[in-house]
């Protein structure tokens, strides 16, 4: 059957009906079967609301989709070429490179029932900069591109509109420092770090520090010193070893104006203590207050880590908008910040408007 040679509508008929996976392959097929497929499938394209790329440990990406309904579904494994991989191999033109595909048919691999695009070691990062050009051009603009991956010894590769999402949650204990890693990797969209060490392994201006967001579970204050170098907008930090004082110097350098320049919120959990004593934080923070007859503004930001998407959001960055009668204001340019406690819970939400600003949204 050839596909072309039915009326435009009887295509689209027959193109709705195959699953996503199978119309990403069959576009390799030729140009016109791709500028068919996109035009046919647009509407259906538009409920995409992602492409990743997922490496595993120590393994190069499987590359799927998600869709806006939640929904998963894989398009392609990418790895190194075996010694030998039989008949079932073919070569497609993807971008201009030729590159090897096969599909694995049995349980013996991990790459089971997936087409896989296969590279020689020193081929690598042009096969994966293929299949990605070809994606760009493939699902268009409208679709979130993320690179997420789980490994710190393997390199990062610099891709067009791909934001990179790290998952920390395994750091060997022979690990010196992160420095090299993250000196070479493009700059980070969000990263989830889970440590024991109190040794600081990056150094004050990593990019490490500069991730848009950093969502950490650290048995001590030291590593990651979020309260010192953070540079990003948001941070949601649960540690078992913090003082008090730690959470009020924060926030008397950021009412200095002097740091956390970018902060848009920041929450804290401190696992020891079971509650925080409000009146000693607000007074040594300098706090002024909305008096408790009006409806203080409620400070809303996305406080969504973006590694979970795809997870369960657990009780720290799922918190929500902050209402608060209880604010502090930076000495530079007179912004505020909303300051909530609850039991074990501290959280900071600074507005994009001055004290005066803010005051007149409660008058």
């Amino acid at each position: 059957m050839k596909l072309t040679e039915y009326p435009y509508l009887v295509q689209s008929e027959i193109l709705h009906n195959i699953d996503y996976r199978d119309l990403f392959l069959l576009s390799f097929v030729s140009n016109k079967m791709k500028k068919i497929i996109k035009s046919s499938q647009r509407n259906r394209f538009e409920n995409i609301k992602s492409l990743n790329y997922k490496c595993y440990r120590n393994s190069h990406p499987i590359i799927y989709i998600r869709l806006k309904n939640g929904q998963k579904t894989d398009l392609l494994a990418v790895t190194k070429r075996q010694k030998f991989e039989g008949p079932e191999c073919f070569s497609l033109n993807v971008s201009g490179k030729l590159i090897d595909f096969k599909f694995y048919k049995y349980y013996a691999t991990s790459y089971f029932g997936r087409f896989v695009a296969t590279f020689n070691p020193d081929e690598s990062t042009a096969v994966i900069e293929s299949i990605h050009k070809y994606n760009l051009h493939f699902f268009g603009n409208s679709v979130d591109y993320y690179w997420r991956t789980e490994d710190h010894e393997i390199n990062i590769p610099k891709l067009q509109n791909v934001s990179t999402c790290m998952e920390l949650w395994y750091i060997s204990p022979d690990t010196d420092n992160l420095n090299d890693f993250f000196s070479t990797s493009p700059n980070l969209k969000s990263i989830s770090i889970r440590t024991t060490t109190p040794r600081e392994l990056v150094r004050p201006d990593s990019k490490f520090y500069q991730a848009e967001c950093v969502d950490t579970f650290q048995s001590y204050i030291t590593f990651p010193d979020i309260f010192h170098h953070f540079q990003g907008k948001r941070t949601f930090i649960q540690c078992r070893r913090c003082e008090i004082s730690h959470l009020i110097d924060f926030v008397n350098r950021w009412k200095l104006g002097r740091t956390f320049e970018k902060l848009e919120v920041l929450s804290f959990r401190n696992f020891v203590a079971r509650s925080m004593p409000p009146n000693k934080v607000f007074n040594d923070i300098g706090a002024k207050h909305i008096d408790a007859t009006k409806t203080p503004p409620t400070h809303t930001v996305p406080t969504k880590v973006e590694w979970y998407n795809e997870k369960k959001e657990d009780k720290n960055t799922e918190a929500g908008p902050i209402t608060s009668c209880t604010y502090v204001v930076r000495e530079t340019d007179k912004h505020v910040a909303s300051v909530l406690i609850q039991g074990d819970i501290f959280r900071f939400g600074v507005w994009d408007m001055t004290e005066e600003e803010f005051l007149r949204m409660i008058e």
